[in-house]
């Protein structure tokens, strides 16, 4: 009897708190029915109670009627439960220090903030407080004004990252600093989900090395749009299958990348970046000849319509092995001369823009300027489209293009800069041509060369401001020169002293008789119809 009654006064002391945290939930107007799940685990049935009187039933018939073993027993499963919800406490605060560590359930529509370092002392303990969490509805992980000194990565590998944010101070990311020595900063493990990361202004403190933010074939839905990211040897990156999104709005509103080493911005390995309006300035590692902004390399993709990218030590964009970049209005200026005035000193590697090795690329709308080599450059197998034409070129130093080969939509081949070799042989033994075309500017030089282990050792110029031909053995400007408007040739290094007579020719005018053709002093050709003295 005595055990029964123990039972019994149980029994009534759990309905009493069901029925307040019922209320509760009531009062807090959460109807999902992942709450109303959680708020019923926490009650009794209603209709078991209906029109019972407990104190004055007999104990047999209480037990019958109630199965009270039944109930009992899924009522100490309940308490003696480590699962716990959002639902379960009248205060978030509650919440928090409840679940903490624990296995804590965060219902679809209910938002929760963890605050750093006022609930939580540091990033890392709020990481593993919720690591058993299962959110259904979201999670910020606010972190107030401050500089963090971290002394490894954040990994953030949840199985329901997706609902989760790491927010600083998104007005003013400078303000909420997050430093790293020697090890990688923010990391998405691969397979995993990220919502968002905003708001902080990320720092390697001393050597340039490891990855800013990125993935390896994970996913961060979100990064910025105010974030900074400096003196990382990479700084956001998508890797082996990563997909990355770091938009801005515009260009006070943007994620920076600023001293990377490598690439300031890179998809690698058959990833995925979108970084509009993203601003990447200074990656440089001179020692090893590299330094690139917005990079795609093996077969992935970036979007950065109206970037900018500038001062960076080899180029500013750069498309290569099999990937594409759509990059439309942007701004690429200063390629090889880093903003403290540092210049790379091989002009002949740097561009504003470089497609290599089947690299693809689209510019419409962008300005290209004061590289220290060239606008765009490309190996001959990349293809940018939207340049010359489409884009706004100037100050250049080495030119607009240095593109070797290039080959048009209708399948003609063109030559804008560097050297092209045929070698021809016949169909058979009696016949066959080659043909070749030399397109140039208006009133500019076309010049065949014959080099020698290259050097020059003859050439042939047309001057097409003088209508003149030219072979020479001395840069085109001595030897024979041919006038297409006078029809007069001209030796310009004749050394002798006297007029050369050339042999009697038959005049094309019977009247005029025998002509001679003789050379002059000066070494002009002319016709006369006497003897040459």
């Amino acid at each position: 009897m005595k055990k029964i009654l123990f039972f019994l006064v149980l029994l009534l002391s759990v309905t009493a708190r069901g029925t307040q945290a019922q209320s509760t939930l009531s009062g807090a107007g959460m109807a999902n029915p992942v709450e109303r799940t959680a708020s019923l685990r926490m009650s009794p049935s209603a209709d078991s109670l209906n029109g019972c009187s407990l104190r004055h039933a007999d104990d047999n018939e209480a037990l019958s009627r109630f199965d009270l073993t039944a109930v009992m027993s899924r009522t100490l499963q309940q308490q003696l439960s480590e699962t716990s919800s959002i639902v379960d406490f009248d205060t978030l605060s509650h919440a928090i220090a409840k679940g903490m560590k624990g296995h804590f359930i965060v219902p679809a529509g209910v938002s929760l903030t963890i605050n750093i370092p006022s609930d939580v002392p540091t990033i890392p303990d709020a990481l593993s407080a919720i690591a058993s969490w299962e959110i259904y509805g979201s999670i910020i992980i606010q972190v107030a004004d401050g500089n963090y000194t971290l002394p490894t990565s954040l990994i953030l590998n949840h199985p329901y990252g997706n609902h989760i944010s790491l927010s600083g101070n998104a007005a003013d990311p400078s303000k909420c600093k997050l430093r790293f020595s020697g090890t990688n900063g923010i990391e998405v493990s691969m397979g995993s989900h990220w919502n968002s990361v905003n708001g902080f202004e990320l720092i390697n403190m001393g050597k340039k090395s490891n990855l800013g933010i990125f993935t390896y074939g994970g996913q961060i839905n979100e990064v910025g749009p105010n974030i900074i990211v400096d003196n990382f040897y990479y700084g956001i990156a998508a890797l082996d299958g990563g997909r990355l999104n770091a938009n801005g709005t515009s260009a006070i509103n943007r994620v920076e990348v600023r001293n990377a080493g490598d690439v300031g911005i890179w998809a690698i390995s058959h990833s995925f970046v979108s970084a509009t309006y993203a601003y990447v300035h200074d990656s440089v590692d001179a020692p090893h000849m590299l330094g690139g902004g917005l990079v795609a390399e093996f077969a992935s993709t970036i979007v950065a319509n109206n970037a900018r990218s500038e001062h960076n030590y080899i180029a500013n964009i750069i498309s290569q092995s099999g990937s594409a970049i759509r990059a439309w209005d942007g701004v690429y200026d200063s390629a090889g001369i880093l903003t403290n005035g540092v210049k790379n000193p091989n002009p002949r590697t740097v561009a504003n823009a470089i497609t290599n090795s089947g690299g693809v690329m689209e510019i419409f709308g962008s300005r290209l300027t004061h590289s220290l080599g060239f606008g765009n450059m490309s190996d001959g197998t990349g293809y940018l489209f939207g340049g010359m034409g489409s884009s706004m070129y100037s100050d250049n130093v080495l030119g607009n293009t240095n593109t070797p080969v290039n080959i048009a939509n209708d399948g003609s081949m063109h030559v804008n800069s560097g050297s092209l070799s045929i070698d021809a042989t016949m169909v058979n033994a009696t016949q066959g041509s080659t043909y070749f075309d030399q397109n140039f500017r208006k009133g500019n030089l076309a010049i065949t060369r014959y080099l020698t282990e290259g050097t020059e050792t003859w050439r042939q110029q047309w001057d097409d401001a003088n209508k003149t031909m030219t072979w020479s053995m001395s840069g085109g400007k001595k030897g024979l020169v041919y006038d297409a408007i006078s029809g007069q040739l001209t030796l310009n290094s004749l050394k002798t002293q006297k007029d050369i007579q050339a042999p009697s020719l038959p005049s094309a005018n019977p009247e005029t008789g025998s002509s001679f053709v003789c050379i002059n002093n000066e070494g002009t050709m002319f016709r006369s119809r006497r003897a040459c003295n």
